[in-house]
C-alpha cells in the first residue's frame, strides 16, 4: 500500500517537482540504435513542468471531475532512423499554419552501437514545438519523431486523432526514406485522493501502488513503473505512477501515466499507421479501468 500524510505535502510540496522525472509534456524519449533498431528502454525526462503545473491547475479543486482526469494525452509516430535536421525544420515550417507558435529548442540525441558497445550523445540536436492559441494543443518534431499531444482539459480520443492525422499527413513526406519504426499513445491521468485526517491512502483509489511494510504508516514521494505486454495488438504498455502536483485543498494528487505502443518491423505506409491506432483505444481503456478502483471510477462517471 501507499499513503501520504499531510504534514509531508506541508513541508515538500516544493521538491515534488524535480524528483518527478517521468512526467512531462513532451512524450517519452526513444533511443534509436546504429542497428536501426528501437531500444524498448525509455528515457523519461523532466520537460516543460511549468506548463503541466498550469493544465492542472485549471482542474476542479475536488473530486467530481466534468471531464476525464487527463492531464495530457500524446499520439507519436517515430521513424525507424532519426530525422535530419533540414528535414525537420522544413516539417516544421509545414505545420506551422495549424498553429500559432512555432519555438525552436534544444534536444539531447543519443545513439548506441551495438558493436561496439558505445553510446554517442548529441546535446545540439533542433526540436520544434508548436502550440496552439490556447498552448493546450501542441506538436512536438524531434530527430526521434512526431508527438502531438493534448493537455487539459481533454477533449476525445476523436478530437486528438483528428489532428494528429492531420498533422501526420502534412509531413509525411519526411517518412520517404525512413522507415516508420513505432507508434504509440499516451495517457497522463491524475487522480486525486482525500486525505482522511492526515493520511491520503492511494491505494484505495488505485490497483497500482507500492507495498512496504505494515510498521511504517506513510511515506512521500515515490516513482513507480513496469512494463506490461499487450498480447492481442503485439503492443507494449508500460505504466507508471507517482505523486504529482499541483495538488487541489485536502487531496494529494497521484498519476496513472498509461503508454502504450508498437515497435513495426519492417516498416508501414502512413495510412496503415494510422488506421493501427484505432487498435489501442479499446486496450488503452481497458487498463485505465483496471488500474482504477471503483472509488476512483465513481469520481468520473
Amino acid at each position: 500500500m501507499v499513503s501520504v500524510t499531510a504534514a509531508y505535502f506541508a513541508g515538500l510540496c516544493g521538491r515534488i517537482t524535480n524528483r518527478l522525472a517521468m512526467f512531462g509534456l513532451t512524450f517519452c524519449h526513444q533511443v534509436a540504435t546504429s542497428t536501426k533498431v528501437f531500444l524498448e528502454s525509455e528515457q523519461r525526462c523532466l520537460t516543460q513542468m511549468s506548463e503541466l503545473k498550469t493544465a492542472q491547475s485549471d482542474r476542479p479543486k475536488a473530486p467530481g471531475y466534468p471531464s476525464a482526469p487527463v492531464v495530457e494525452a500524446v499520439f507519436a509516430v517515430q521513424p525507424r532512423i532519426p530525422f535530419r535536421d533540414a528535414d525537420l525544420k522544413k516539417a516544421a515550417d509545414k505545420l506551422l499554419p495549424h498553429y500559432s507558435k512555432l519555438i525552436e529548442m534544444p534536444f539531447t540525441d543519443f545513439s548506441y552501437d551495438a558493436e561496439a558497445a558505445t553510446i554517442d550523445v548529441n546535446p545540439n540536436r533542433p526540436t520544434f514545438r508548436l502550440e496552439g492559441e490556447d498552448a493546450t494543443e501542441l506538436a512536438v518534431l524531434r530527430p526521434d519523431g512526431l508527438f502531438v499531444s493534448q493537455l487539459a482539459p481533454y477533449r476525445s480520443w476523436q478530437d486528438l486523432f483528428e489532428r494528429f492525422k492531420q498533422d501526420f499527413l502534412a509531413i509525411e513526406s519526411i517518412f520517404a526514406d525512413r522507415e516508420i519504426g513505432r507508434i504509440a499513445c499516451r495517457y497522463i491521468n491524475r487522480i486525486d485522493v482525500p486525505f482522511e485526517g492526515a493520511i491520503a491512502r492511494n491505494e484505495d483509489y488505485l490497483n497500482v501502488y507500492i507495498h512496504y511494510p505494515e510498521n511504517i504508516e506513510a511515506i512521500g514521494a515515490f516513482q513507480l513503473r513496469f512494463d506490461l505486454l499487450v498480447e492481442e495488438i503485439d503492443s507494449m504498455a508500460v505504466i507508471q505512477s507517482g505523486l504529482i502536483e499541483p495538488f487541489p485543498e485536502g487531496h494529494a494528487s497521484f498519476a496513472l501515466d498509461i503508454d502504450l505502443g508498437r515497435i513495426i518491423d519492417g516498416g508501414i505506409e502512413p495510412f496503415e499507421a494510422l488506421a493501427e491506432f484505432s487498435k489501442f483505444r479499446e486496450p488503452k481503456n481497458r487498463l485505465y479501468r483496471q488500474f482504477l478502483k471503483q472509488r476512483a471510477l465513481d469520481q468520473f462517471q
